[in-house]
């Protein structure tokens, strides 16, 4: 009997080979499915170190996650510091009620950008959301929804909410269309109270004196009231000095302080006098030097300041005289950044893809 040449022997082996690997299901090429990197992060080290949060339970051995949506906005519930809400760009609300460790998906809400979120902070079940052209009320924690506010016209996107702390039957919303709008029976009826004609992208709501109120412009700086809206000024002449201080990024109110903090094209401004005066943070990237998607301040250590630009995420624990610096965990942009205010060293940042 002759030998089998030896290539045949070969060509036989890999044959077999190959057969036995279709059969038993397995693959030659090892292929690695990448994780997508939107969402939702956590930080238990005050920005140390992050972790992707965005599980989505289910009945079935499915694992659906939240790990592709973009993050509009990231708001807390003031009651309870487990419930957080995103909206999203594309996949409309998201809520946990156990600190980021599993989400579910707001039933009846469009699937539509969600801008704003407001959570009543003296009844925790009811919710408004800024969606499109529309406000959007739940009284059942986020099972039901109607619209409460719809505007004329479909063009016109409702931008921002905000909700009076001590009197809850007063909300604040505002639009792509510059219009700003008072709500004093818990959003049945509305009247206009101010028209900015530049696009409204905040309105904050002093705690301490719920009279007076700021509206942040995309591009004309920030509006304030303090009467309810019955009259306003223009803050932006008192920027003048801070180039590119018109041009919208943050605008948060540290309770504690009676301080407002303002990221914009220049930098990041501070105010302790209602925004009669701005001093500028000495920052690692120099006025105009980058752009500023978030910013946040510890509530119970104002020295504590953080803030994030495309790529890196900035701490600084001595009121910006020095700062420290982290890379990113994501591609993505980190355009919100909220601390727990009774364990400043957790921290939840949203993400975005850049537009």
């Amino acid at each position: 009997m002759h030998n089998m040449p030896k290539f045949k022997q070969t060509a036989k082996i890999f044959f077999i080979l190959f057969l036995s690997i279709i059969l038993t299901g397995c693959s030659l090429f090892k292929t690695e499915t990448r994780i997508p990197d939107g969402g939702i992060y956590k930080s238990v080290d005050s920005g140390k170190t992050w972790q992707q949060m965005v599980l989505v339970p289910t009945i079935t051995d499915v694992r659906p996650t939240i790990a592709t949506v973009n993050t509009i906005v990231l708001k807390a519930d003031p009651q309870d510091r487990y419930a957080l809400y995103i909206g999203t760009r594309e996949n409309g609300l998201f809520y946990t009620y156990n600190g980021a460790i599993s989400w579910y998906k707001a039933p009846v809400v469009p699937e539509a950008q969600v801008n704003d979120v407001a959570v009543d902070p003296q009844s925790k079940c009811i919710i408004y959301i800024a969606s499109g052209s529309q406000v959007f009320k739940s009284t059942d924690c986020s099972r039901n929804w109607t619209g409460t506010y719809i505007e004329n016209d479909p063009k016109i996107l409702v931008t921002s909410l905000d909700i009076n702390p001590t009197n809850t039957a007063v909300l604040y919303a505002g639009d792509v269309g510059g219009n700003v709008y008072k709500s004093i029976d818990y959003g049945k009826s509305w009247r206009t109270v101010a028209r900015f004609n530049n696009s409204i992208m905040k309105i904050l709501i002093n705690p301490k004196d719920t009279a007076n109120v700021y509206i942040a412009t995309r591009t004309k700086g920030i509006k304030k009231t303090k009467d309810g809206g019955e009259t306003w000024n223009d803050l932006e002449e008192k920027m003048k000095n801070f180039q590119g201080a018109s041009n919208y990024a943050k605008l948060i109110f540290h309770e504690g302080e009676d301080k407002l903090y303002y990221a914009s094209k220049y930098g990041i401004l501070t105010s302790g006098d209602g925004g009669e005066t701005w001093t500028d943070l000495k920052l690692l990237t120099p006025p105009r030097g980058a752009d500023i998607y978030s910013i946040a301040v510890n509530p119970k250590n104002a020295k504590e300041i953080y803030y994030a630009t495309d790529r890196t995420f900035y701490k600084s624990v001595d009121a910006g005289e020095h700062w420290s610096t982290n890379q990113l965990p994501t591609g993505r942009i980190a355009n919100q950044l909220l601390i727990d205010p009774l364990e400043p060293n957790v921290m939840y940042m949203g993400v975005a893809a850049k537009r």
